[in-house]
């Protein structure tokens, strides 16, 4: 049986590994959806205001040049955040559960989900950030709040 100090510990490297595997994956799938031969450009996609590297990536996720640069962006900052420790992890996590939360929920609804004509984050896309989301909230609050309360000031 575990102590709770080794829990706690757990718990918080469970964030850090996330921060680790989700930021090397976001910046893969970041930088390899700059390809244009991974992108497609149906005719069918709705018109944006910001078209540059417009298409729908591996043929599913629509993206542009928008989603492109934040998730590398966020693939680095994890990358950041498990080099700086398990408090960054953390916060990592909790800012992925935030953003990719609110990505989802805008995408859910016809009047936001190209926000506004300059992001596009509809249909699969916002079924992708909503796991993500869930994925973050799971590391950055679950994981802790079953360990003890001090990990969060880790």
């Amino acid at each position: 049986m575990m102590s709770g100090t080794s829990l706690a510990l757990d718990a918080a490297m469970n964030a850090k590994r996330f921060a680790l595997i989700s930021g090397l994956l976001y910046v893969v799938i970041g930088l390899l959806s700059f390809l244009p031969s991974l992108s497609t450009l149906p005719t069918t996609l709705p018109r944006l205001r910001l078209e540059a590297s417009y298409g729908l990536f591996l043929g599913v996720f629509p993206q542009n040049v928008i989603n492109k640069v934040a998730l590398t962006a966020f693939g680095l900052a994890g990358l950041i955040a498990y080099q700086s420790g398990i408090r960054h992890s953390l916060t990592y996590a909790r800012a992925v559960f935030l953003v990719m939360g609110l990505a989802a929920v805008l995408g859910a609804f016809p009047l936001t989900n190209t926000f506004f004509g300059f992001w596009p984050l509809w249909g699969y896309e916002a079924l992708l950030h909503g796991a993500n989301a869930l994925l973050g909230g799971y590391f950055g609050f679950a994981t802790t709040a079953k360990a003890e309360p001090h990990v969060t000031r880790a």
